[in-house]
């Protein structure tokens, strides 16, 4: 490759990427596509406040028919394909 094939390569190259960034900047502007503080920005101007990242909790009952221990992170999951894992280990050691 000659010099000037190399520098036209380069600048088309940086060129590309300032033309990617200014894409993603303008799509913030987009509920469907904007993140972190651009979509807090974007929700305030509707008058709403997103909520922060929070880990649902349900209790779970389990029946046996034998003393059993569940360990931590044990992976429950339903038929509609939601997931749930346990926090902390469960021992059941008597039955009711």
């Amino acid at each position: 490759m000659d010099l000037v094939q190399t520098l036209a390569n380069a600048m088309l190259y940086y060129l590309g990427k300032q033309w990617d960034q200014m894409n993603a900047t303008i799509a913030q502007n987009f509920l469907e596509y904007a993140n972190g503080a651009f979509l807090d920005h974007l929700v305030a101007l509707l008058g709403l406040k997103r909520f922060k990242k929070e880990m649902p909790l349900s209790r779970l009952e389990i029946t046996a028919k034998s003393p059993f221990v569940l360990p931590k992170n044990t992976k429950f999951a339903s038929t509609d394909g939601a997931v749930a894992y346990t926090l902390e280990k469960c021992k059941r050691s008597t039955l009711p």
